[in-house]
């Protein structure tokens, strides 16, 4: 099978990789590896900080937040000089609402 020649963008890609490898990343990757026990040591350091920072407080963080209870509170608002009769038929109403949910 006869490989064709990269396009212009694999082309750059590749150059531009092969440069962030070798003088980018390459040099910090050879320097962890020369100190290994300074870069295990502040790995350690910033999973306890991960770990410490919700439990102590200091990052707000809820996985479950508390679920309301079973308690319902409607608000019946209706104009001035309402008779109480009318006032009761809403009640009612809203009442026999609520069973039909239960």
């Amino acid at each position: 099978m006869k490989r064709s020649t990269p396009s212009c963008f694999r082309a750059g890609f590749e150059r531009g990789f092969e440069r962030f490898r070798n003088h980018g990343f390459g040099p910090w990757l050879d320097r962890a590896v020369d100190y290994r026990y300074l870069t295990l040591g502040l790995i350690l350091m910033l999973l306890i900080l991960a770990l410490a920072m919700p439990a102590g407080g200091k990052l707000k963080f809820v996985p479950f937040p508390d679920l309301d209870g079973d308690l319902v509170e409607a608000r019946v608002l209706l104009p001035q000089g309402t008779p109480l009769a009318r006032t009761q038929q809403v009640v009612e109403r809203l009442l026999a609402a609520l069973d039909r949910v239960n």
